[in-house]
């Protein structure tokens, strides 16, 4: 049990052209009700009044700090540059933030207490939860993201086949953060790595990663986000559409299979001596060969993407080996 009786929490935020909705998000964040937290947010080089909004708040709190990208590279750029930074702090949690989203004023507590209830201080630990999707102009959807993606993962290799923990929702511990390594931002794969996803791979081999079941942010979507390409509702309609147009649907996968193999492949050659390291090079097997033989290995390892639906997907593309060719590495 963490017997810390003033844990600390350092929030990484990424900004970019975000004046419409930025100022909400760090409103939401000075509204909390856990107090002990800093906010460094680095901004993509923003070409509107994001980072007059931003200067805004750095004069009114000193727990809030701005960093500035040279030139503009992208969210899963500016992430990881941010997180490189960051790796000379010294907290007890960390956490990532979007510009646009809204939390819930009891969201950093309800997760610092989970942590001090329920986790050891020794073990890489990842916890997130859930979030209520509101449109571009702050209203609610009536949309839990949980009851659509169903969030919590059922087997440990489960992340390598399926990203559902969503950044801007999670929490970590220092063990974990001190232990991932750093993603050096020249590579070529740090335009399609999701940070977010980067960090529960580890916190599924090396540790925990836990969802727990509370309901801790409003998720804004809308046409000019990351995610707003990103679908949350799964059918036989919409599994029909995907099909008919079966390359879109295997180049989705194959960056979800760059991103796993790019990470595996770090584990390997960072940790010779993981208790997964067998179950690892199966995965990455399966993901470079695919085939028959790579569907009956998924079965073998009880893979799934937590619906049905969606678990036949990732079998389907697989066994076509039809990504193969979108793959990076």
């Amino acid at each position: 049990m963490m017997s810390n009786d003033n844990p600390s929490v350092l929030i990484m935020m990424a900004s970019f052209n975000g004046e419409k909705n930025i100022r909400e998000q760090i409103e939401s964040i000075l509204n909390q009700s856990f107090e002990n937290w800093k906010l460094i947010i680095q901004d993509d080089c923003s070409s509107d009044k994001t980072l007059s909004v931003i200067n805004e708040y750095v004069k009114e709190d000193n727990r809030i700090r701005l960093l500035i990208n040279d030139g503009e590279h992208g969210a899963y750029y500016n992430f990881h540059s941010l997180i490189n930074k960051c790796k000379t702090c010294n907290s007890n949690y960390y956490m990532f933030a979007d510009h646009d989203d809204i939390w819930h004023a009891d969201k950093i507590q309800t997760m610092v207490n989970y942590f001090e209830q329920n986790t050891t201080d020794d073990v890489p630990t990842m916890i997130y939860g859930d979030m209520e999707i509101i449109d571009g102009k702050g209203n609610k959807t009536g949309k839990r993201i949980n009851d659509l993606l169903k969030l919590k993962y059922r087997s440990q290799l489960d992340p390598f086949f399926n990203h559902t923990v969503f950044g801007c929702n999670c929490m970590i511990n220092s063990e974990l953060f001190n232990l991932v390594p750093s993603v050096n931002t020249n590579d070529k794969v740090t335009s399609i790595l999701c940070h977010d996803n980067y960090y529960a791979k580890y916190a599924a081999i090396f540790g925990q990663l836990i969802y727990i079941d509370s309901l801790l942010m409003d998720y804004r979507r809308y046409g000019e986000n990351v995610t707003s390409k990103h679908e949350y509702s799964y059918g036989i309609k919409k599994i029909v559409r995907r099909l008919s147009k079966i390359d879109g649907l295997a180049k989705d996968h194959a960056c979800t299979y760059s991103q796993s193999i790019y990470t595996i492949k770090k584990i390997l050659d960072n940790d010779k001596n993981t208790f997964c390291d067998k179950k690892l090079k199966t995965v990455l097997d399966i993901m470079e060969h695919g085939g028959i033989c790579a569907v009956f290995k998924c079965i073998h390892l009880h893979i799934s993407c937590g619906m049905p639906i969606r678990t036949f997907s990732r079998y389907f593309i697989i066994l076509t080996k039809l990504y193969k060719k979108h793959l990076c590495f």
